[in-house]
């Protein structure tokens, strides 16, 4: 799974991430570089059933700083047109 937004709270090794839809908390482990609240990221993972639902267990998070994030949000909303369309 992958999401992109910011990081709203970080404590421990965990963050809570805003995708603009709604948050998810994201464990983080060892890979806390990009893990400040404010900042910009999209994280890959996989999906963990916890006691209250679901967290991501991340695989992998990568800096989004610099990026326009209204020129990103139309970049996807085109892409799940098309493949809205496409059947993909």
């Amino acid at each position: 799974m992958r999401v992109t937004g910011t990081i709203v709270d970080v404590n421990d090794s965990r963050a809570m991430v805003d995708d603009g839809t709604g948050q998810i908390a994201v464990n983080l482990g060892t890979d806390m570089h990009a893990a400040k609240s404010g900042a910009f990221v999209r994280v890959f993972g996989r999906v963990i059933p916890v006691e209250r639902g679901f967290e991501l267990q991340a695989e992998a998070v990568q800096s989004y700083a610099g990026v326009d994030i209204a020129l990103l949000r139309r970049i996807e909303d085109a892409e799940r047109t098309v493949g809205g369309k496409n059947g993909l």
